[in-house]
């Protein structure tokens, strides 16, 4: 795996535009009435934030919209944090795991990190399964898969409807039944790095020339 910081500059250039909002698809959340409130100030609920973060897609607010993914297959991630809401920020780190081993915890951001902080690109050297957590300060290890947190949902997924593969990860950093479950206590933005289709028509075109002329030396070899 490697791992590169790229700059506010370049990943501007790779998916956004600085300016304006995200704004949240709140069709999906009926059943999440607890987002309208918080233990920080009043006006810090999730969608607030959001709407607050200084950012645009295409001259445009970029629309959040509530999904079930919980894990991504790919060839890596560019990760940023957006916004950090939390008493423990100073103490939050976040990161990936594979899905094969998620006790081994590959840490993207330090607790010292923040939203003025680069982005960070990991690079894996083939396709792999991977989800992202949160290192808390008191409740040990939060995934983005639920069944790993006992089946408490400790990150809210958001997909960006305007920018492919790409999405919001919005954390609670205690475990729900002692916290507000506001989800800002860390926003990371992270866009998946999938292989486009033609890139699996090279590879596949790149074992069918392998193949033949394996073949053809093998032919060779034969009538010698």
């Amino acid at each position: 795996m490697l791992k590169s910081i790229l700059t506010a500059a370049t990943l501007a250039a790779l998916v956004a535009a600085p300016a304006h909002a995200y704004v949240i698809d709140t069709s999906l959340m009926d059943d999440k009435p607890e987002l309208a409130s918080t233990w920080d100030q009043s006006t810090d609920t999730l969608g607030n934030v959001l709407s607050g973060i200084d950012e645009e897609v295409d001259g445009a607010e970029a629309t959040a919209t509530l999904v079930d993914t919980e894990t991504w297959s790919g060839w890596g991630a560019t990760s940023i944090i957006l916004e950090e809401i939390a008493g423990y920020r100073d103490y939050n780190t976040f990161g990936w795991y594979d899905l094969n081993d998620s006790q081994s915890l590959n840490e993207i951001f330090s607790g010292t990190d923040n939203k003025n902080t680069d982005a960070v690109t990991i690079n894996f050297t083939e396709e792999t399964d991977f989800g992202f957590y949160m290192g808390s300060r008191y409740d040990g290890t939060f995934y983005t898969e639920t069944a790993l947190n006992g089946g408490e949902q400790q990150a809210l997924i958001f997909q960006i409807e305007e920018l492919a593969n790409t999405y919001l990860i919005a954390w609670e950093d205690l475990a729900l039944s002692g916290s507000d479950a506001d989800y800002q206590d860390m926003i990371v933005r992270v866009q998946i790095d999938v292989p486009e289709p033609a890139t699996f028509g090279l590879f596949a075109i790149g074992g069918l020339c392998l193949f033949l002329a394996r073949r053809q030396q093998a032919q060779r070899n034969r009538a010698a």
